[in-house]
């Protein structure tokens, strides 16, 4: 993966009344979006679990 292009804020919005979908929205930005495409489909399912799996 290419590091992040300077100047551009890698922070997800932190808005506990957005629901996920919402939050990675700002990803589909076309230099976001580049890596995401390869990153979202495989780690979008887990993220219902915690660090140990739960």
């Amino acid at each position: 993966m290419p590091e992040t292009p300077i100047g551009v804020d890698a922070t997800l919005p932190t808005d506990p009344d957005m629901t996920l979908r919402e939050r990675m929205h700002v990803t589909r930005e076309d230099y976001c979006w580049r890596c995401h495409q390869r990153m979202d489909p495989l780690g979008l399912p887990l993220e219902q679990f915690d660090d140990f799996g739960r």
